[in-house]
């Protein structure tokens, strides 16, 4: 099967698969696509015959043949346009499940795919090589049958027309198709590359759009601009040598059907007969009619090779596993919330950044997590939504091993505020209720108040109805964070995780958000990640990390009095602000 030999096993299956719940249009297609190139190679016979008619009969007879030639031309027409449109059909079709299952699997895939994967080229994949799959779908096969078609259909035509004509067509043929074949070679090392300049290009692009405030404040637009400037720069240079080849071959294939139109009236022009004029015209038309498809097998190829590239690169991303989400197993609901770790340790990148934690959390202990950066805070915190596993060792959620519980039921009562917030481009209520059906006023005003942020909506012209913009751009850091703290109420949670979400608070908005929280925390498991004192306060006991361990823990006061490593930790964080 010549497929297999273009197509990865996984690749051809993904496609079939696809392409086989429309046989019918298929079948449409080809069915067309056949009979219009019998009817375009039938145009220059009837030409011919037309001049022979007008030669022996007179110009009367060529009425006649000018109806059949509109009427042929017409019907073949209509019959392209069956190809095209059902091509482009198909290819819609096709590429919608195809870009929906993208996106499907990029979303189920596991935080730790998404850590070593570049978002610019996630967007590449599913832009560009999505469109190049469309393309293969929806212009190249069927152009391709079309001309296979055609091709097959003049080689009859031409010997139909006499011999000489059927051995000039078999001469030059292997001329026009080995050059088509060797543009597309000399083609294909230009296009792999300009796929991988796109997916660096719109790496740059989309980093600089989302760090754009980082960029201005430290002043360095221009150094941004001429690193863009250089990969479009390459980007650009490999366009140009597709071009530069285009220029070199295409006119090479029209100068091969020239030579095979001046072939065919040197070795006829003096033997030729009056009655055979109309057979020289329209092998003279039929080369002119060839000339075009052939030169596509060409673009057919590049189209091809473009289409393995796209599928490929997406199949790669369809065959990591999955994040796996049992839709069996324990419900979370009904938690009552004790956590604890039994020698967990975690490998990343090779190198451990847990390392033998024993930790236990009653059921609505307040704890707070405090270490320096890369101390392994975040990551512990990550384990309790089974963000990642732990490479040994295991996490208890109620004396019961955390991988029993269902996934989705255990994120839903574990309710996690980061230091980052992310916001999504919609309203404000939109962005608050994220995640949560049926909510109603009263409970939004009252996740909205606990989070201090009522005053705020009041002063907004349209309210909860507010556009806050793309990431929440609109909105201060310490009213994204309490946006971010609302939306967690909102879901009303078993077991709250407070990482650095107090960082970007003034004092003020931190004093009345630490009020809400000690309601909000009663009677619930809580982690805080934080440094400052008057966060740390709310816990009724601090661990402290180093290198992935857990080296000091106790109450604030303990610690404050006998702990070293806290307090070498508060004075390097009161330093940093200094």
């Amino acid at each position: 099967m010549v497929l297999a030999h273009v197509f990865e096993l996984g690749e051809l299956a993904t496609l079939l698969n696809h392409l086989k719940r429309h046989w019918l249009v298929i079948v449409t297609i080809s069915v067309s696509a056949l009979s219009a190139s019998e009817l375009r190679v039938y145009v220059p016979v009837l030409i011919g015959r037309a001049v022979e008619s007008v030669l022996t009969k007179g110009a009367s007879s060529v009425f006649y043949y000018a109806f059949l030639i509109v009427l042929v031309s017409g019907v073949a027409g209509a019959l392209q346009f069956v190809t095209t449109y059902g091509g482009q059909w198909l290819a819609q079709k096709v590429v919608y499940q195809i870009r929906k299952e993208l996106f499907d699997s990029i979303l189920s895939k596991s935080v730790s795919f998404h850590d070593s994967s570049s978002t610019g080229d996630l967007i590449a994949r599913s832009t560009m090589d999505i469109e190049a799959i469309r393309r293969l779908i929806g212009f190249g096969a069927p152009q391709f049958m079309s001309t296979t078609f055609l091709i097959i259909a003049s080689g009859f035509a031409f010997f139909g027309l006499g011999r000489i004509y059927g051995l000039v067509y078999l001469l030059t043929l292997p001329i026009l198709l080995c050059l088509t074949f060797l543009l597309a070679k000399k083609q294909e090392r230009f296009w792999g590359a300009i796929r991988e300049k796109y997916g660096k290009m719109s790496k740059i692009l989309q980093e600089n759009i989302a760090g754009q405030k980082l960029i201005r404040s430290y002043a360095i637009e221009e150094d941004q601009v001429s690193l863009f400037e250089e990969s479009t720069r390459d980007y650009v240079e490999d366009y140009k040598g597709v071009s530069f080849v285009r220029g070199v071959y295409t006119p090479l294939l029209t100068l091969t059907v020239s030579v095979a139109v001046a072939l065919l009236l040197m070795l006829s022009g003096e033997l030729i007969r009056v009655s055979e004029v109309g057979a020289l015209v329209a092998a003279v038309n039929l080369y002119g009619t060839l000339l075009s498809p052939v030169r596509f097998y060409g673009q057919f190829v590049l189209f091809l090779e473009n289409g393995r590239a796209g599928l490929k690169r997406v199949y790669e991303i369809e065959r990591v596993p999955d994040e796996k989400i049992e839709e069996s197993g324990l419900e979370a609901s009904s938690i009552k919330g004790e956590i604890e770790f039994q020698d967990v340790w975690l490998e990343k990148s090779g190198k451990y950044v847990l390392r033998g934690i024993n930790l236990k959390i009653r059921a609505g202990e307040v704890v707070a997590l405090v270490g320096e950066s890369g101390s392994g805070k975040t990551t512990l915190i990550d384990l309790i939504p089974r963000f990642y596993e732990p490479t040994h060792g295991r996490v208890l959620l109620d004396c019961v091993d955390i991988k029993r519980y269902n996934l989705r039921s255990l994120r839903r009562n574990v309710g996690v505020v980061s230091q980052d917030v992310f916001l999504f481009s919609g309203t404000l209520r939109d962005n608050i209720c994220f995640g949560v059906e049926n909510v109603s006023e009263e409970q939004l005003k009252n996740a909205v108040e606990l989070a201090q942020l009522s005053e705020f909506v009041d002063s907004l012209p349209d309210g909860f109805d507010t556009l806050i913009g793309e990431r929440g751009i609109t909105l201060s850091g310490g009213q994204r964070q309490r946006v971010a703290i609302a939306r967690t109420l909102l879901v009303n949670p078993k077991i709250i995780i407070l990482d650095e979400s107090t960082s970007s608070l003034d004092a003020q908005t931190e004093r009345k958000l630490q009020e809400a929280i000690r309601n909000v925390i009663s009677g619930r498991t809580t982690i805080i990640i934080s440094h400052r004192l008057s966060t740390l306060r709310l816990a009724q006991r601090v661990v402290v990390l180093k290198n992935g361990e857990i080296v000091e823990q106790g109450s604030l006061n303990e610690l404050l009095t006998k702990g070293r490593e806290l307090r070498r930790v508060l004075q390097l964080e009161a330093l940093s602000k200094v």
